[in-house]
């Protein structure tokens, strides 16, 4: 694979999916009626991280992209430094979940977080309560980023039974995904510099029925 390509790299959209960007802070100020004629049609933005922290552009980003017609969610970095009920008051009330288009997310990665590193069933516990109570708010299912070092020492995927937002280098996951992120150097009218890059399954973010764990 060509890496000078990858930059400009969409997968096909095969009639079903549609072409899609994931942003926080780090992407500076962005120009979404750009984004938008670039072919840019879905987005989920950072809202919040932990406990205490909210992104400051999250708000103007929300505003930016629907302004644009551009579907989009919201999602919380979850840190191991605070109680899942701490994380998903601030997440609920940053995020104004019932004004987007697609459903909450979460991003769970050891990378990034605090150094904390509790037990098994403690993380469990409390990712759990954060799915239960941003989904009770939200009424809609929460999708999950799992990292592979979290899912190593977590086994998050093999007790949280969702939507998934898959990371696979250029090439389609091979399980099933809601959002496939294909790479995290995309260079895109209305960013200054490189963004990650999705291809969203809107049919799998729609309104569904709850699944219990």
């Amino acid at each position: 694979f060509c890496f000078g390509y990858l930059p400009y790299y969409r997968p096909a959209t095969l009639g079903r999916y549609v072409h899609g960007i994931d942003v926080s802070h780090h992407q500076g100020n962005i120009n979404w009626k750009l984004l938008a004629q670039d072919g840019i049609d879905a987005a989920y933005l950072k809202a919040t991280e932990g406990n205490d922290y909210s992104d400051p552009r999250y708000q103007q980003n929300r505003v930016g992209a629907q302004r644009q017609g551009i579907d989009i969610g919201a999602y919380h970095f979850f840190t191991l430094c605070s109680s899942g009920m701490e994380q998903a008051v601030q997440f609920i009330a940053e995020a104004q979940l019932h004004t987007l288009e697609l459903p909450p997310a979460v991003d769970l990665e050891l990378i990034g977080s605090c150094k904390q590193r509790p037990p098994v069933s403690d993380v469990q516990r409390e990712v759990f309560v954060f799915v239960r109570e941003v989904e009770r708010i939200s009424k809609r299912e929460v999708v999950l980023y799992i990292g592979k070092s979290f899912n190593d020492r977590y086994a998050i995927s093999a007790h949280f039974h969702r939507q998934r937002w898959e990371l696979s280098f250029a090439h389609r996951p091979n399980r099933k995904w809601a959002v496939w992120q294909v790479h995290g150097f995309a260079k895109i009218d209305g960013i200054s510099g490189r963004v990650d890059f999705d291809l969203f399954d809107l049919s799998q973010l729609g309104q569904s029925d709850l699944k219990p764990d």
